[in-house]
């Protein structure tokens, strides 16, 4: 838009002359017509002169004959006259001085004309008073004196009626002459202008013609990609049209290029079919492509390059294309020109306008193969899942079932379609903590919170209504529908067949076992105290051996009754509030003989914490972790009961030892039954492995936690936390 209202230079040019040319002319007709009113003015002040001359020359007449006819005859008649004359001669110098103001040497001519006359009026009053005074002698010699003035007085007026006369003689030819050279310049002037605009527009006319026919030919060289003509060289519209017409081919130039580039570096073959399938141009992808050069398949049908097979279903979607009724991309094979087989994703679109169909040619052999791949592992998949021995359910965020595998069917005695959109709960008797309302929402939070990411043991029902005991454990997992969860359920009814006859056969020895041991190390006891008659040295030392085998023997068989009561829920606890401090120096005392064989010192604290427990067995649980300690101390070295409040006001209760330390492997595995460090140097000490299983039942028990902090070769940490008091404790 500013660069139409913009005007060019040359337009100014061919406005600017010729207006400047009329302002000239203008101007100088303006000064002609100017002289000549000037000249108009000056004849007419000159006849205005030239009247009031004679009036005063006609005054002065009158005046003297005036004067002199009231000497002669007294006429009163003439005094008036004379006093008329003279009271006429000043108002009219006045005029004349007022006509002459402009013209310096006039002006002084008409003052001394007027002081001269002023001196003449002053002698006729002179010679006016001798009249009438009676001296008429007098007067007449008085007036025949000034007779000499009055025609020098005359001479000078003539000399300024001679020079206006001059002037009113030569006025009109000088206005003649100023009339005629403005209609002379008036009619050179409107030729010259008009020649003038004749000649501006003609060469106007023929420079913008020659810059036009320049950006029609660019135009023209444009088309048929030819360089352009040099850009135009000014500042004017054409100018700038040019610039912007260059630009414009230069971004199409650019355009072009990149569109080149993009066609000639695509990893896909862009080409073009005429009406009856032939390959009209086609980009050099399809060298690596189709194993041909873009020469060697330019004016061949594309059916050539199409494996037989699929000629046909490729010629359907081509004519479906062609006329419109499809838009989709289509599939098939390629023979490549070394005899391979590629698979190509075709994409087109008829021209109707251009009866040409561009095409897109995308090789999908590798995508192809990895289809292959993946429905092979799916299949692979899908067979492992099969054939798992495990139940397998996937179920979404609320919890209802979409997919089970065939160990599921057989676990439930159920069909797919008779479960599947139902509620997970359906394959539960009851939730662990399921409300009284019996929501699936409670079921499922209870789910999540129970067996996400833990092996969680409960008891599932068959579509028969029979219950069996199930393994349970929850993974979510990102599917393409959203997060869903795989449950995985194990039926452990053998297991737990298995668990229940092995704590019945544990129970049945340790009690079988216990009674004769206690009698056994009764009669030894006796035997050592020499009840039955004096032993020899040896025999002292047998009897002792045999006793403390039967003392470890009959603690074994409590640890097996403990852990057993443990775990059937069986042991009882006396809770009530004791001091921890007494406990802790009550299992010191008894281990003290212990502590001394391993020379190991003991310090704990004496402050008294207080807190609601089994003092029995809070005092077995640090005597358990005092023994594990000494065991594995160094002589001389220093084991630790450290006591602090936690945050819950609980206590933190900690057994130090200085020993070789416990490996990472086995501290997650170090609270479990039987589970002993199988380490060359631990193998000698020996133990049951259940006393770090009896002390964590009894912890938990009083709700409390257990574990372990420990680097190998630099000493173990056992901790245990009780809280103030126990939940059943309350709860009671």
């Amino acid at each position: 838009m500013a660069l139409n209202l913009k005007l060019s230079h040359k337009g100014l040019i061919l406005v600017a002359i010729p207006l400047i040319f009329e302002l000239g002319f203008v101007a100088v007709l303006y000064g002609l017509l100017n002289d000549a009113e000037r000249e108009i003015q000056r004849e007419a002040r000159a006849r205005a002169i030239t009247k009031q001359l004679n009036r005063l020359h006609a005054l002065l007449t009158q005046q003297v004959s005036g004067i002199s006819a009231y000497g002669l005859i007294g006429s009163t008649g003439m005094a008036r006259r004379y006093q008329h004359a003279s009271d006429q001669i000043p108002p009219l110098f006045a005029e004349l001085k007022a006509l002459v103001a402009d013209n310096p040497k006039e002006y002084e001519q008409v003052g001394d004309l007027e002081q001269y006359l002023q001196g003449t009026i002053q002698d006729f009053r002179q010679v006016k008073q001798m009249i009438d005074a009676g001296e008429q002698a007098s007067a007449r010699t008085y007036l025949n004196g000034m007779r000499s003035k009055v025609p020098l007085l005359v001479s000078k007026m003539d000399t300024l009626l001679s020079e206006e006369s001059k002037i009113e003689e030569s006025s009109p030819k000088i206005q003649a002459e100023a009339r005629q050279t403005v209609k002379n310049l008036l009619i050179g002037g409107v030729i010259f202008n008009i020649l003038l605009a004749v000649g501006l527009a003609v060469y106007f006319n023929r420079g913008t013609t020659k810059r036009l026919a320049v950006l029609m030919d660019n135009t023209y060289r444009l088309a048929v990609s030819q360089p352009l003509n040099p850009p135009l060289k000014g500042d004017d519209e054409i100018a700038h049209l040019d610039q912007v017409f260059n630009n414009m081919a230069a971004a199409l130039a650019e355009s072009a290029r990149k569109e080149r580039a993009v066609i000639e570096n695509a990893v896909d073959v862009i080409c073009s079919l005429d009406s009856h399938g032939r390959l009209v141009k086609i980009s050099p992808a399809a060298l690596n492509v189709f194993g041909y050069a873009p020469d060697e398949l330019v004016g061949q049908s594309v059916m050539n390059l199409i494996v037989e097979e699929d000629r046909q279903s490729s010629r359907t979607a081509i004519d479906e294309i062609r006329k419109g009724k499809s838009t989709h991309p289509f599939e098939n094979r390629v023979q490549r020109k070394d005899g391979t087989e590629v698979h190509i994703l075709w994409s087109a679109h008829w021209s109707q306008s251009e009866q040409s169909m561009f095409c897109v040619a995308h090789d999908i052999t590798e995508r192809k193969r990895a289809e292959n791949l993946l429905r092979q592992s799916e299949a692979r998949v899908r067979t492992i899942v099969e054939t798992m021995p495990v139940g397998l359910v996937i179920i979404n965020q609320s919890g209802f079932i979409e997919l089970i595998n065939p160990a599921t069917e057989r676990l439930f005695s159920i069909e797919p379609e008779e479960i599947c959109g139902e509620h997970v709960s359906v394959l539960f008797p009851r939730s662990p903590a399921k409300t009284p309302d019996g929501s699936v929402e409670d079921f499922m939070d209870d789910l999540l919170s129970k067996a996400k990411g833990h092996i969680y043991e409960c008891d599932a029902r068959r579509a028969s209504g029979e219950t069996f005991p199930v393994e349970l454990s929850l993974n979510e997992f990102q599917a393409l529908e959203g997060p869903r969860y795989l449950l995985i359920m194990l039926d452990i009814s053998e297991r737990r067949e298995v668990e229940r006859l092995k704590q019945e056969f544990v129970s049945m020895v340790s009690h079988e076992l216990r009674s004769p041991l206690t009698s056994v190390q009764g009669f030894l006891t006796l035997l050592a105290e020499d009840v039955y008659g004096p032993l020899t040295e040896t025999g002292k030392n047998k009897v002792e051996v045999a006793e403390r085998n039967v003392t470890r023997l009959i603690k074994l068989i409590n640890d097996l009754l403990d852990i057993d009561r443990l775990e059937a829920g069986r042991l009882k606890m006396f809770f009530q509030p004791i001091d921890v401090s007494a406990a802790i120096e009550r299992a010191v005392e008894a281990v003290r003989v212990l502590a001394e064989q391993a020379q190991v010192t003991v310090e704990y604290p004496t402050e008294p914490y207080e807190v609601v427990a089994d003092y029995d067995r809070l005092v077995q649980v640090v005597i358990n972790l005092l023994a594990n300690a000494f065991k594995f101390s160094p002589p001389s070295s220093t084991v630790k009961v450290v006591v602090s409040k936690t945050d819950k006001d609980g206590l933190d209760i900690r057994v130090v030892d200085q020993g070789v330390g416990i490996p990472n492997k086995y501290q997650k595995v170090i609270f479990e039954r039987f589970e002993q460090v199988n380490t060359p140097d631990r193998m000698k000490k020996g133990g049951s492995g259940l006393g770090l299983a009896i002390c964590k039942a009894i912890v938990e028990q009083h709700g409390g936690s257990i574990g372990i902090e420990s680097e190998e070769g630099k000493g173990c940490t056992i901790w245990f936390r009780l809280p103030q008091s126990p939940p059943t404790y309350e709860a009671a």
